[in-house]
């Protein structure tokens, strides 16, 4: 072989070379991932909640308009980690200030017989795992109507819905998580599922995509609430044994770095079709409910 055509056959073999390297990066890896958290004693995490909660009661049946409800909220979010285990659980301190709140319609009147019972913080501990799984949630803030109104003891776990996979998943896996039961709002047993998306960024981070999906059967006592509220005398209404029952469809979609594994971001929405009761009575009602909720990293 003379010269030229060595040097021909080399810059062939050195440019297939380069090609096979080039398709070799650019194509995506995908490596199972394992979601797992380290914690370190110290550990501040800030972020700003939001959720806007929407329903919709046709009472047509009795001669009445479709009676409409809106209730907004808003905090920021303190969580300090403490305490850490030798299987990675910590104790997690969580404050909750700078609280807004804003309703419309039955809720807006109901707020108005509490007077001035926002609460300017709220305080609380939890424990969490690596797989961020909470338990053993203690309230520090005194339980009030109001709170019942914002969701109760709930409100502390605003990662509720988040559920790390316990062993590495790829892109496209599934697996399979409980529904948080809220104080008993969803039915006890009910599953959602998780998948892992892909890769995406926020800013200058790059971050793992997941989502949760599931439709649990809800109901919520809100002849309870209004019971508990303790102007409840004054409105001169004997307290009424009220029920909202339906089915929850819901998606949450969570983005975690990818390299501390700290949860960035969640947006959820969920739409609940069902009926309210009036139990005593022995009516019900036709009724839709829509919620929006977002959690961002504090800048």
């Amino acid at each position: 072989m003379n010269r030229p055509l060595k040097l021909s056959v080399f810059a062939l073999l050195l440019m297939g070379g380069s090609f096979a390297f080039a398709q070799e990066t650019t194509q995506p890896a995908n490596e199972p991932v394992l979601f797992k958290r380290t914690f370190t004693n110290g550990l501040v995490e800030k972020y700003v909640v939001t959720s806007q909660i929407s329903s919709n009661t046709d009472l047509s049946s009795v001669g009445q308009d479709v009676q409409s409800m809106n209730f907004d909220t808003s905090m920021d979010a303190t969580y300090t980690y403490s305490n850490v285990k030798e299987d990675g659980s910590a104790l997690l301190t969580f404050l909750f200030n700078n609280i807004k709140m804003k309703a419309e319609g039955p809720m807006a009147e109901m707020m108005g017989q509490m007077g001035d019972q926002t609460p300017k913080e709220i305080k609380g501990t939890q424990t969490v795992n690596p797989f961020f799984k909470i338990t053993n949630t203690k309230m520090e803030t005194a339980n009030s109507s109001m709170m019942q109104m914002m969701g109760g003891n709930n409100i502390s776990e605003i990662f509720a819905f988040v559920a790390f996979p316990t062993k590495a998943v790829a892109i496209g896996d599934t697996w399979e998580a409980d529904v948080p039961s809220m104080g008993g709002m969803f039915e006890k047993g009910a599953k959602m599922t998780g998948k892992f998306v892909g890769a995406g960024e926020i800013g200058d981070k790059k971050v793992w995509n997941l989502q949760f999906t599931g439709k649990p059967k809800m109901t919520i006592d809100i002849g309870k609430m209004m019971a508990e509220n303790p102007n409840q005398g004054e409105s001169g209404m004997p307290p009424m044994n009220i029920l909202m029952e339906g089915t929850t469809s819901m998606l949450i979609k969570v983005a975690v770095d990818q390299t501390t594994f700290q949860i960035l971001s969640v947006d959820s929405a969920s739409e609940t079709d069902g009926k309210v009761k009036l139990v005593d009575m022995g009516m019900e009602f036709p009724s839709t409910g829509q919620q929006v909720s977002k959690i961002v990293v504090k800048k």
